[in-house]
């Protein structure tokens, strides 16, 4: 889920007046027609509230703020820029109508506190990686409006605990994790102005050194053993892509192709030293690249609707990998072969778009991918020649529920990790397993 979405010019102008409960945008939302605006001026402490759009009939109420939103301006104002998809995504998602209505006066503003005057702890998982039905971890972040901090939980095969994880800076945050064995795991993601890297040895996170600088972010992570792993994201102003390797002793970054504009790579998978997929956009379409043991290399991608996206990837072999995403019309599943990548037909749940935010494959014919429409959990099944929607559980009784990553150990059992957003406009962790043919939310503990 850094992932941030920007496509061309930003949508949000003059940011100010920040406090502990009241953010304020003292300009234009750019969606009257065009997609224009200005960027983030504020640069203090991550944006990680639920924030509400008033402008008459028009608004992102709280009750509907999807996380996805949030994430993108909680990175995003690191990066000052927010782009037009994420005026296109709320249009979409029916937090916002096409055009402003006219005379309205727009404002943002953000409660950031509880009935007692304290500051509310946010925490959302981004990331879940297990290496068997007792072992999984999962990654994320903890914080307010003025921090945000690593978070790391444990699955033991009874209970969810947190791990205790080191911080660089105040505005410290995972993007996602992998594990290669309950002694060795790898999680990434970014700082302030940096991106971010720790490992796992058994006992302890630390943090590695990373060579990304410059606004990196790494977005995705996949290891094969403790002396090979690839972690892909993007740096720089306008972004381009990077990719960090690990040889056991160190990271450094391996050099990747581009396409002309943005270019930005939200998944990655490898299966071995020699294979791996890395997945992402650009401005106006899907980017694949791949690896073959000595370089990096642009593998055509089809296309299809407005705005196609691609922020996860699965392989099995170097013969079958399967990616996910969105468009604005709806969900997006690619599948390689071995020889090309194809768009495979997907169900949609509800009337607005789909987002399917992970996947995971543990074999070529059985895979999950996981997500979001509207509020409520998407969660979909592989067979070998069919994607289907199976049932999933939510917290019915608030007032959002999103699945940004799931890892499937084996056919019978899966993880998927998130968030759900109380009435009160707090993101809380939110874990699901599969198990007994079902899925059933797990237990998951929260900082206060």
């Amino acid at each position: 889920m850094s992932r941030s979405h920007s496509r061309s010019a930003s949508v949000v102008e003059g940011v100010s007046d920040v406090t502990d409960g009241d953010l304020r945008v003292n300009h234009e939302l750019g969606c009257n027609g065009g997609l224009n605006g200005g960027e983030v001026t504020h640069d203090g402490g991550a944006l990680s509230l639920v924030m509400r759009w008033a402008a008459k009939t028009s608004m992102w109420r709280s009750s509907r703020t999807s996380s996805f939103i949030r994430r993108r301006f909680r990175i995003l104002q690191r990066r000052r820029a927010i782009g037009s998809t994420l005026c296109a995504l709320a249009i979409g998602m029916g937090f916002l109508s096409a055009s402003t209505p006219a005379g309205a006066t727009p404002h943002w503003s953000s409660v950031a506190t509880n009935s007692g005057g304290h500051k509310v702890i946010d925490n959302f998982l981004y990331s879940v990686s297990c290496v068997s039905i007792d072992s999984c971890v999962a990654a994320g972040w903890r914080g307010t409006l003025h921090f945000t901090a690593t978070l790391i939980e444990s699955w033991n095969g009874a209970t969810w605990s947190v791990v205790p994880s080191p911080n660089d800076t105040t505005n410290d945050a995972f993007e996602a994790v992998s594990c290669v064995s309950s002694t060795f795991c790898m999680a990434v993601g970014s700082t302030r102005r940096h991106s971010l890297v720790e490992s796992w040895n058994g006992s302890r996170w630390s943090i590695v050194a990373s060579p990304g600088k410059n606004h990196s972010v790494l977005d995705a992570v996949s290891c094969v053993s403790t002396n090979f792993c690839t972690a892909a994201g993007y740096r720089g102003q306008p972004e381009s892509s990077l990719i960090e390797s690990w040889d056991g002793t160190s990271w450094s970054i391996a050099p990747s192709p581009e396409i002309d504009g943005r270019n930005l790579l939200g998944g990655v998978s490898c299966v071995s030293a020699e294979f791996c997929t890395a997945v992402g956009w650009t401005n106006t379409q899907t980017l694949i690249e791949s690896w073959d043991g000595a370089s990096w290399s642009i593998v055509l991608s089809p296309n299809s609707g407005t705005y196609p996206l691609l922020n996860a990837v699965s392989c099995t072999s170097g013969t079958s990998c399967v990616a996910v995403g969105w468009t604005y019309e709806g969900s997006l599943i690619e599948l390689w072969d071995g020889t090309s990548w194809s768009i495979v037909p997907s169900p949609n749940s509800g009337g607005g778009p789909n987002f399917l935010y992970g996947v995971s494959c543990f074999t070529a014919s059985s895979c999950t991918a996981t997500g979001w429409y509207g509020t409520e959990n998407l969660i979909e099944s592989w067979d070998g020649t069919t994607w289907s929607i199976v049932a999933s559980p939510d917290y019915g009784f608030v007032s959002a529920n999103q699945l940004s990553s799931v890892s499937c150990p084996s056919a019978n059992f899966c993880a998927t990790v998130g968030a759900y957003v109380t009435s009160g406009g707090v993101n809380q962790t939110l874990i699901e397993s599969w198990a007994n043919s079902a899925w059933s939310i797990v237990p998951s503990p929260n900082h206060e």
